[in-house]
């Protein structure tokens, strides 16, 4: 969804790009950087020095409805735009045994979320994981059996 600048908000045709015509609020809500992407694991990274860290998912994390909704109130009225904090949602395994989730907040530089979850939980999988169970079930001699798959 992409929405155009409103020409009368001087606010709003700053952060506008004559290739990009987005408000502040889709700069604020959808527009996560991989630069930011590598800060918020970077944070994760520093809680757990010298172990070794599989990241299987991250995200924007989307700001409360209530901060959404004085952001939008400002920027229709023309007031000072309120602060939205920037926040994103990362899922990883520690020594590829224990999965967690967590919340960064970008602007801090803080965890501000962190959870084990259960053991019975599994991450999204990657296309390396993809990649090598393919491998694996190729060379099975039932796979191998079956017609137009062998060798």
């Amino acid at each position: 969804m992409v929405l155009v600048c409103r020409v009368n908000s001087p606010r709003v045709s700053r952060i506008c790009s004559d290739s990009a015509q987005l408000s502040a609020i889709e700069v604020t809500r959808i527009y996560l950087r991989r630069g930011k992407i590598r800060q918020a694991a970077d944070v994760v990274k520093g809680n757990y020095k010298g172990i070794s860290l599989h990241f299987k998912a991250d995200g924007l994390e989307e700001p409360p409805k209530a901060a959404m909704v004085d952001f939008l109130y400002a920027e229709h009225n023309d007031r000072p735009l309120p602060s939205v904090p920037r926040k994103v949602f990362l899922i990883w395994y520690l020594e590829y045994t224990r999965l967690f989730e967590g919340i960064v907040d970008l602007s801090t530089n803080i965890l501000v979320h962190h959870v084990e979850l259960p053991r019975d939980f599994h991450g999204p999988v990657d296309r390396a994981e993809m990649n090598e169970a393919a491998q694996v079930v190729m060379k099975d001699p039932r796979a191998q059996a079956v017609p137009g798959r062998g060798p």
